[in-house]
């Protein structure tokens, strides 16, 4: 070991390591890539799980979708109903002025037909 040391420098080793640890991991990848490779070719139902992930992932997808516009659904019916609150709160305070106008109108075109009615009374005799 220490004829290994004293043969090679500090960088050299380090270069050794670094190089043996890519060459590792470059047949590790290389392993990977041909077993994928095999799991297609001869896997029949390979296809099948695929389209069953994708439509897994899909229907995933769609849910939480679903489950937003659901939520939007429901934000914008809680202020549906405070709008509708809010107009049926102001027609029945116009229902309220409309009626107040009308006695109003009523007691103005009373008191014209007295006003009326005596002044003719007394002009007439």
């Amino acid at each position: 070991m220490l004829d290994f040391l004293a043969e090679y420098s500090g960088v050299q080793i380090l270069t050794f390591v670094i190089l043996l640890t890519l060459s590792v991991k470059g047949a590790w990848d290389l392993v990977d890539f041909f077993k994928h490779k095999y799991k297609e070719k001869f896997n029949k139902d390979h296809e099948k799980l695929k389209k069953e992930e994708d439509i897994e992932t899909q229907f995933c997808i769609t849910k939480n979708q679903h489950k937003e516009t659901l939520e939007i659904c429901q934000n914008f019916d809680k202020k549906l109903d405070m709008i509708v609150e809010t107009m049926d709160k102001k027609f029945d305070e116009l229902d309220a002025k409309i009626d107040q106008m009308g006695e109003s109108d009523k007691h103005s075109i009373k008191q014209m037909i007295v006003k009326d009615y005596h002044y003719f009374v007394e002009k007439q005799g």
